[in-house]
């Protein structure tokens, strides 16, 4: 869950319970550490079970003649509660709809009453037994609360509460513990204190740096998204991509692509009689309106060259009609100037465009390791340019070529033949505007 920089500094860490400030992102991180640690709760459920089964015989061994309460509290009790967390963990949503909360919900409450459990079983069949039986059920509250702090993965403050909770009954079974000395309460006392105080320590630590973590990926998002949106802003989609990928010059081969030069008549002069910070600011309101029209069209910005716009249709995905595309943009941009100078003022002179269209071969590609666009080199390129550079102020020239694929669906009208330089001469055409449906 990617989120704003506004909503990153307000996830701060409560330094005592360790959650999060705000509720959602609170409920956003059990759900991402459920979904990335569900292997790992599993594997400690399943660890459970066999200790829990397993300890049988070993009580067996320990405490012959005296494990009947032990062994109905253990398999009667202990291991069905585990068994239900077991298959809560398997099936989260199960555990969703069964507590309408997070599955570590259900595994706190699970955790509680098998504690619980673990202590009545020590009050039944410890009590009056000997020093050995007192340090195994020290040692058992030991592991439980390893357990407890390391191996459920609870949250700080739930992990806190059930690790006192236990070590409060572990002391009640002490005190009930009448069969034994001073010093064997005294040391099943510290053993089980010195052990929920580590515990608790190191559950600190893992959840801190566990959120810590879950932040830092948060932020990471956040700024891959920034590189993946101004990469964008420079690189066509698939281009973006492939360049991320491999790393090498992109150069392909495209047979049907239309491209168009559009340039403000008199910039010149224009830009020696206004502000330069006005200047800038009119361009890039212009060229911001242009780049709306390409991306509603379905024509991509090539570059900008001073006051000249470059575009093109057709690449990087071929497209039939990509002829239409572009001239139905050439025709928005036109119509967006004409409104823009109507509205000028006496003291802010009114803009005029001039733009040139054809059709043909291209290739486009990335080259370079710095500062790289996607860009375009050919003939068609070059006379694209041409047509723009040899048009008339407020109309839209193209080339023989692209009349060849507008005049189905275009209203074309004859300018003639004209000498183009580096061309020589060629049959021209101003594009006026849609053929009527």
């Amino acid at each position: 869950m990617a989120t704003d920089d506004a909503a990153l500094d307000g996830q701060r860490l409560r330094p005592l319970t360790l959650s999060f400030c705000d509720p959602a992102v609170e409920r956003a991180y059990w759900v991402y550490f459920f979904d990335s640690n569900r292997r790992n709760l599993k594997g400690g459920i399943l660890l459970t079970l066999a200790v829990m089964i397993g300890l049988g015989p070993i009580e067996l061994a320990l405490m012959p003649g005296r494990v009947g309460p032990l062994l109905a509290v253990r398999y009667g009790f202990i291991v069905p509660v585990t068994l239900v967390a077991t298959v809560l963990i398997w099936i989260p949503r199960l555990a969703q709809r069964v507590t309408r909360s997070y599955p570590q919900e259900w595994i706190f409450i699970t955790s509680v009453l098998v504690f619980a459990g673990v202590g009545t079983m020590g009050v039944i069949v410890l009590e009056g037994g000997g020093f050995e039986h007192h340090m195994y059920g020290a040692f058992a509250y030991m592991l439980s609360a390893i357990f407890i702090y390391l191996g459920l993965r609870l949250r700080f403050t739930y992990a806190t509460l059930l690790g006192w909770g236990t070590y409060l009954l572990s002391v009640i079974i002490i005190i009930r513990l009448a069969g034994a000395d001073a010093i064997t309460m005294a040391l099943m006392f510290s053993f089980c204190l010195v052990a929920n105080l580590i515990g608790m320590f190191g559950c600190y630590l893992i959840d801190r740096f566990a959120r810590q973590h879950y932040l830092a990926l948060q932020r990471l998002e956040v700024e891959r998204g920034r590189v993946e949106r101004l990469l964008l802003n420079i690189l066509p989609k698939p281009i973006a991509r492939r360049l991320k990928d491999t790393g090498r010059p992109i150069a392909d081969g495209h047979d049907e692509v239309s491209v168009l030069f559009a340039d403000i008549v008199g910039f010149t002069g224009l830009s020696q009689r206004m502000d330069p910070a006005a200047l800038v600011a009119m361009l890039n309101r212009l060229f911001s309106e242009f780049d709306e029209i390409c991306e509603r069209h379905g024509v991509e910005k090539i570059k900008t060259i001073g006051d000249a716009y470059m575009a093109a249709a057709g690449l990087p995905h071929p497209r039939p009609d990509h002829a239409a595309a572009i001239a139905r943009a050439a025709l928005e941009m036109r119509a967006h100037v004409e409104r823009v100078a109507k509205r000028s003022s006496d003291d802010a002179p009114a803009l005029q465009l001039r733009i040139g269209i054809h059709s043909g071969p291209v290739v486009a590609g990335v080259i370079g390791t710095k500062k790289f666009i996607y860009d375009l080199w050919g003939d068609t390129v070059n006379t694209a340019s041409r047509m723009e550079s040899h048009g008339v102020s407020g109309q839209i020239q193209v080339s023989e070529a692209a009349r060849a694929r507008l005049q189905d669906e275009f209203l074309l009208r004859a300018r003639g033949v004209v000498e183009v330089k580096g061309k020589g001469p060629m049959a021209l055409y101003w594009l006026e505007g849609e053929r009527a449906s």
